[in-house]
């Protein structure tokens, strides 16, 4: 179930990054940009975890203001404000929403939770029970992005 949660996820984080006009999309082995963004949101349902969006804040900002364009034509800005905030959270529902989508063609089941998001300059995630965690590496012309995902302990 796992290999098919990462596959799901994989596949519908490329899929939003094309749908909102990015080109350039490539997944890496690893990648060792700073952290100052994190969305998480959680998964319910025959997987239960959590799925992290990890970034800095010029991809943040790359990503957000993308997406924005369709509703805002100008005058975005170029700093993290409200509106790429609400952005982010959009941008990590639509990431957690598709790739839950693939993964109910397989016949399992999820449910997601609200996005939290967290900034700062030294933030780092904690995560309690895993039984299996990934981290999945994305680079392109938005910056660069990581995903953290969780399976939370099963409770006996």
């Amino acid at each position: 179930m796992v290999t098919e949660l990462l596959t799901s996820i994989k596949s519908g984080i490329e899929q939003i990054l094309s749908e909102i006009g990015f080109k350039q999309i490539e997944q890496i082995e690893a990648n060792s940009q700073r952290v100052e963004v994190i969305t998480s949101i959680g998964i319910t349902g025959d997987v239960k975890g959590t799925l992290m969006l990890k970034t800095n804040t010029r991809s943040a900002v790359a990503i957000a203001n993308k997406m924005l364009l369709s509703i805002q034509p100008n005058g975005i800005g170029n700093e993290f404000g409200t509106a790429q905030k609400e952005a982010i959270y959009e941008v990590t529902n639509l990431f957690a929403g598709r790739s839950l989508n693939i993964l109910s063609e397989k016949n399992i089941d999820c449910n997601l939770t609200p996005p939290t998001i967290i900034t700062g300059n030294k933030i780092s995630p904690m995560v309690c029970e895993v039984t299996h965690s990934a981290d999945l590496f994305f680079t392109g012309d938005f910056g660069y992005l990581s995903i953290f995902v969780g399976i939370a302990k099963k409770k006996s």
